[in-house]
């Protein structure tokens, strides 16, 4: 999840690469949830499809900010329009409720009212920080690790292989914004961060196929 300026030349276009089969696996991710929960009628189908939907609309968000550098849009829409820094804002906080709706469905929050406050205090501290995009690097690892902890624990006591999968999902995930938050040490952090990205999406995928067959 790292953005715009801070690609590497020689990642340009293999990134785009990255992000199509990213996409196409929480597309398939969105579909298998949501006819998951219209078969199981479990709630929780339907916010894991609601989670993964937002996080689409959040690569829609950067894929129009690469058009942007791509097209030799920024200096216009940066000027006038300031839309590149508020589309990079805008792909943080879709970022940032999806993960807090999935650590609802881990911790088994219901109360919504919490849910909405603790999104909105972690969105103004974003926005009123020096700088957000790394903020929510630090953010997204702590709950996606308390995340994927929460699922192990849940392996361990069951020792259910589709919690496990889960758990491994969270922590790939979780590697992945580790690797974009250290990017300043190496440019090959930025290509490894895609890669536990795009491989968290696939054995998400898996596990949804896995609840849908059964």
């Amino acid at each position: 999840m790292a953005l715009g300026e801070r690609i590497p030349a020689w990642f340009l276009g293999i990134d785009a690469f990255f992000e199509l089969l990213s996409i196409i696996a929480i597309v398939l991710l969105i579909w298998f949830s949501y006819k998951s929960y219209k078969l199981i009628g479990e709630k929780k189908y339907f916010w894991f499809s609601a989670a993964f939907g937002i996080i689409l609309l959040a690569f829609a968000s950067r894929m129009f900010m690469h058009l942007c550098l791509y097209f030799g849009w920024t200096d216009f829409i940066g000027k006038v329009l300031h839309m590149l820094s508020w589309s990079a804002f805008v792909y943080v906080v879709f970022f940032l409720l999806a993960y807090i709706i999935l650590f609802a469905i881990a911790m088994e929050i219901h109360d919504k009212k919490m849910m909405i406050a603790i999104f909105l205090l972690i969105a103004l501290i974003l926005y009123y920080s020096g700088n957000y995009l790394m903020i929510f690097q630090y953010i997204a690892i702590v709950l996606l690790f308390i995340i994927g902890w929460k699922y192990f624990e849940y392996y361990w006591k069951k020792r259910n292989k589709n919690t496990l999968l889960i758990s491994t999902a969270f922590s790939f995930l979780c590697l992945s914004h580790i690797a974009f938050g250290l990017i300043a040490f190496t440019d090959y952090l930025y290509a490894l961060g895609h890669l536990f990205q795009l491989i968290a999406y696939l054995i998400f995928l898996y596990f949804i196929i896995r609840v849908w067959k059964k």
